[in-house]
């Protein structure tokens, strides 16, 4: 069996690049946030934010 090393430096900075804070709007439409937070996803990290996980998201924080 071959023998797995893990580049730390790379997987912390992996992490701090998928890492990105985001204003989830609380008025107006459930569609309308989540088009908000994959904008802003997409803005502070350039990738695209799958719309569930942006759904559940936006969802999370209206709850509270």
């Amino acid at each position: 069996m071959a023998k797995v090393t893990i580049n730390q430096k790379a997987l912390r900075d992996l992490e701090q690049k998928l890492s990105a804070n985001v204003q989830v709007p609380l008025e107006g439409t459930e569609s309308d946030a989540i088009a908000a937070v994959k904008r802003q996803y997409k803005q502070a990290t350039g990738i695209d934010l799958p719309t569930q996980t942006a759904r559940d998201l936006v969802r999370q924080a209206r709850k509270s």
